[in-house]
């Protein structure tokens, strides 16, 4: 065997030190069968609470407010006055105008008010009559939909034009891609705060990957990583494939519609008015009964008990079917005496009169 001089050897030695190569490549993970997985996951795990906490609506049917079968007290009994009832609706719809809370001040007493319902939720099913549970709107946008909600109950847009804007925001759509009609609902409910959506939260999360993924070697483009990501990804691939849908159907509701709604699981068997009432706080109970989905026309219904007025949540609520978790949540804006009334059954609230 042939031997190397020792000056030869520690001069190969020195030469093999001094070799340039890739930073990157001195830290990426070992060329194995999931290597890859692993560094996308490292960097999903970081991402994860990003999305969480930005995502625009949390959907949980756990987050509801307390229950209970029947009201403390008397039975129900809102007014069967046209005139009180027509007072009542008009002064929710200044109460709403502007607010930001989405809440209304009532003294103690019984209320129904009439109420326009939206899907909050893309590609579920659209399943009626059922029994709602009521629970506060929650994610980045749920104040922004609030105060959509909010004064919409004054300007009572077309209903179609509302879904569609409701289904932007919850898909998390920038202002500059939202159709025309609603840009126009936008710019007429809030005006001049069309800065509130200037980002759209996939291009959003995609530039959070992009900070993660320079820290993470081997990690692949955001595009690339998506259908690696789990629960993360799947929420970016919903979001993704609605804002998809919403482009490709811009101005044609129809469409829109059959996209991103389900049809029904079947016929249900629920009684409306078996539905509990919810408490979002001490003395005031709610209860929201529709026989239709989203855009029908349903009633809230509202206890104040005594002995002082309080704080009433209207359009930061959202209703959830807790027996059909594949249906449709839905949230609300209140309608006045001067729009057409559902056809609900001759017991319910105020259409008994």
């Amino acid at each position: 065997m042939m031997k190397l001089s020792t000056p030869f050897s520690i001069a190969c030695l020195a030469a093999a030190l001094l070799m340039p190569f890739p930073a990157r490549a001195q830290l990426s993970f070992p060329s194995l069968p999931g290597a890859g997985n692993l560094a996308v996951q490292a960097a999903a795990k970081q991402l994860a609470p990003y999305v969480e906490q930005n995502q625009p609506v949390i959907l949980d049917w756990k987050a509801i407010y307390p229950t209970v079968p029947v009201l403390p007290g008397a039975a129900f009994h809102p007014t069967k006055s046209l005139r009180v009832q027509s007072a009542l609706e008009a002064a929710v719809a200044r109460q709403l105008h502007n607010s930001t809370t989405g809440t209304v001040l009532l003294p103690p007493g019984d209320y129904a008010i009439p109420v326009r319902l939206f899907c909050t939720d893309i590609h579920r099913h659209a399943n009626s009559p059922f029994i709602y549970l009521l629970g506060p709107l929650r994610g980045s946008r749920a104040g922004l939909l609030t105060r959509l909600y909010a004064n919409a109950a004054t300007v009572l847009p077309p209903t179609f034009d509302m879904q569609s804007l409701s289904w932007d925001m919850q898909a998390g759509m920038s202002y500059p891609q939202l159709g025309v009609a609603q840009q126009a609902l936008y710019n007429r409910l809030l005006p001049g705060e069309s800065g509130l959506i200037a980002q759209n939260f996939l291009s959003m999360v995609r530039d959070r990957w992009n900070t993660i993924s320079g820290t993470i070697p081997g990690v692949p483009s955001f595009d690339g990583a998506i259908g690696q990501m789990g629960a993360t990804g799947a929420t970016i691939e919903t979001l993704q494939s609605a804002q998809n849908e919403i482009i490709a159907d811009a101005g044609n509701f129809d469409a829109l519609r059959s996209a991103l709604v389900l049809g029904p699981l079947g016929t249900p068997d629920s009684n409306i008015m078996d539905t509990p009432w919810s408490v979002p706080s001490a003395r005031v109970y709610l209860r929201v009964l529709t026989e239709g989905a989203f855009m029908s026309i349903g009633l809230l219904e509202i206890r104040v008990v005594a002995p002082d007025r309080a704080r009433v949540p209207i359009t930061s609520n959202i209703s959830y079917p807790p027996a059909c978790l594949q249906c449709q949540p839905l949230t609300m804006h209140p309608l006045r005496g001067d729009q057409p009334q559902p056809a609900l059954p001759q017991s319910v609230g105020v259409f008994a009169r």
